[in-house]
């Protein structure tokens, strides 16, 4: 479902709404605050919203949703040009919530939540894989210049390095919280090394 597509939903219901006798009621549709779009309809007293928003949905794992709803005015007006109607203050009579999965792509609460636990798991599992990755023979010889600068590995050679991994910096934020590390096997021994090894 992309933008057009909210736009006829929009427009279906603010035509159904006028097929039932409502028509616009410009006296309070001046002004925004922050909705997508709004158009006000009044028969006799009754003023009634159609009302467009975008939300953050904290009860639902979307998170950002597309909102229509139609909501009554209940407070007083005065009968003038500037009249308000706030948002906040509707009494709603229904609404569609459409789950925001791009700018241009929206799609039912349900399908929404199935696509942001999917992109969870593969964040996930993306993250977990790159937690450490084993580097190749060729990180050796600049790992040896590192490890030769250490205490007590000045005589260190290139066939005693046994393997260099690049760690995410999540695994050793305690130690290195700023820095993606590098743990150089050799000698039997460990190092973590804080130096850059990749251009």
């Amino acid at each position: 479902m992309t933008r057009k597509d909210l736009d006829r939903i929009y427009t279906a219901k603010v035509t159904e709404l006028l097929a039932q006798g409502y028509q616009i009621h410009t006296g309070t549709m001046r002004g925004s605050q922050g909705e997508l779009a709004h158009i006000d309809l009044s028969k006799g007293s009754e003023i009634i919203r159609v009302l467009m928003e975008q939300k953050y949905d904290r009860h639902s794992e979307c998170g950002d949703c597309i909102s229509i709803r139609v909501g009554r005015n209940t407070e007083p007006l005065r009968g003038g040009w500037d009249d308000s109607i706030w948002n906040e203050r509707l009494e709603t009579l229904s609404e569609i919530k459409l789950a925001k999965v791009t700018d241009n792509y929206f799609t039912t609460m349900e399908e929404g939540e199935t696509i942001s636990n999917k992109r969870m798991s593969r964040w996930q599992r993306d993250t977990d894989q790159n937690e450490h990755k084993k580097l190749g023979d060729a990180y050796k010889s600049i790992a040896l210049r590192w490890l030769q600068k250490q205490p007590r590995m000045k005589t260190c050679r290139l066939d005693e390095i046994e393997s260099v991994t690049r760690v995410n910096k999540r695994t050793y934020r305690t130690v290195f919280p700023d820095l993606v590390g590098y743990e150089i096997k050799a000698r039997g021994r460990v190092f973590m090394a804080k130096t850059r090894m990749e251009g």
